[in-house]
């Protein structure tokens, strides 16, 4: 299965996505369609769901209270996820089966335990499980909404997916995050006495928790990464092999040395710039 996975999804497709940029903004829309027809949604509804979604932002106020929409999806076997119109789901979507850098290194083998550190709706959470399918999967995220909305999303893989409601941080307690109108990915938190109140958890009190050992770690945590890699104890040495994304100014370089200090061989995604991946010496 999870060779499978990486034959249909290569790196040479994900490089060849990474240069839509280059393009004119209509050639880049109907490239990208003809991407999602053919390797991401299954069925033919699905497809016009998805092109109009992807159109709704310009069409549609982001103020608007919106409805779920359902996708059947290729990546998971053509079982289904929801995502709300009139938001970033549908970019997510995009950004998690077309280019699919949550995914661990191939070295790693079929991983039994999978942590997802910034689950959002789910979706990463659902192609882990699908993907392996011997894997418990526990994923973590900060906004409500998005936490309901990702236990819908993986229902179908029952009790190997577990859903949890936090913001990963630096310590246990609680902090405060924000994000934008229409928004439903990039929460920050704040560190002021502004934004949502969420409970915050620790990577040592995630093992303390659920015990260990990790096999693969996701970490996507919009910016939290600095705070999270700075301290391993209790922690860094019950994960086998991590991959962490890179946001603001927390660079390449610095992050390469915290990992050597938890005791990973880090090196560079090959494909995403922004991404390191960590296994453990």
């Amino acid at each position: 299965m999870p060779g499978r996975g990486r034959r249909i999804f290569g790196g040479a497709w994900r490089r060849r996505l990474g240069r839509l940029a280059a393009l004119p903004a209509p050639v880049q829309d109907a490239l990208r369609l003809t991407y999602v027809g053919a390797r991401v949604t299954s069925d033919r509804r699905s497809l016009r769901t998805f092109a109009r979604l992807a159109r709704a932002p310009a069409d549609e106020p982001s103020t608007a209270v919106p409805a779920l929409a359902r996708l059947r999806l290729r990546p998971l076997g053509g079982r289904e996820v929801l995502v709300r119109p009139g938001t970033s789901d549908i970019g997510t979507v995009w950004g998690t089966f077309a280019r699919q850098y949550h995914l661990p290194p191939a070295e790693l083998g079929a991983p039994s335990t999978i942590w997802d550190l910034g689950a959002n709706i789910g979706l990463t959470m659902a192609h882990f499980a699908h993907l392996y399918p011997r894997a418990r999967v526990l994923g973590v995220e900060l906004d409500e909404d998005n936490v309901a909305l990702a236990r819908l999303n993986v229902a179908a893989w029952g009790d190997r997916c577990q859903v949890i409601h936090a913001a990963v941080w630096a310590s246990d307690g609680e902090v405060r995050y924000r994000g934008w109108a229409g928004g439903t990915s990039n929460y920050q938190v704040t560190g002021a006495e502004e934004g949502t109140r969420v409970r915050a958890v620790s990577l040592a009190g995630l093992v303390r928790e659920h015990g260990g050992p990790v096999d693969y770690l996701k970490i996507d945590v919009e910016g939290a990464e600095r705070e999270l890699l700075r301290d391993g104890s209790g922690w860094a040495e019950e994960v086998r092999c991590l991959k962490v994304e890179l946001h603001g100014d927390y660079g390449v370089e610095e992050c390469r040395a915290d990992l050597r200090r938890l005791g990973f061989e880090a090196r560079r995604d090959p494909d995403h710039w922004a991404c390191l991946v960590g296994l453990r010496r």
